[in-house]
């Protein structure tokens, strides 16, 4: 498993407009995912219309790939992070840039069972 470059964070950062630290940056370069094994891929059914179940949006979505359920944005209160908070499920695939992620934590995760 690996993790993006701190550059591809800082890129994300001004993209997104969620700040992270070197320091928290640095902190998950080397950490492995331990929620893969929480993906529930009969739960996915990408033919549902693409809106955030909370705010009704079609922009930044996110897919729970634990449960199924499309939620907004990925920083800080927002839906998705959220709902990560609130049910334990922990890994996202983002509909616009097909990375996935580990929320609450906000690291993207690289790992060839995810292809």
């Amino acid at each position: 498993l690996f993790f993006r470059s701190m550059a591809d964070e800082k890129n994300e950062e001004k993209k997104t407009g969620t700040k992270r630290t070197h320091a928290e940056m640095e902190k998950h370069s080397h950490i492995i995912c331990p929620y893969l094994d929480t993906i529930d891929r009969s739960s996915l059914d990408f033919d549902f219309e693409k809106l955030c179940c909370v705010s009704l949006t079609n922009l930044n979505v996110y897919v729970c790939l634990v449960c199924g359920k499309y939620f907004q944005g990925r920083a800080k209160g927002s839906p998705a992070y959220n709902h990560s908070l609130s049910s334990g499920h922990h890994v996202f695939l983002s509909l616009e840039t097909a990375g996935v992620f580990c929320l609450p934590d906000l690291y993207e995760v690289h790992d060839a069972s995810l292809e």
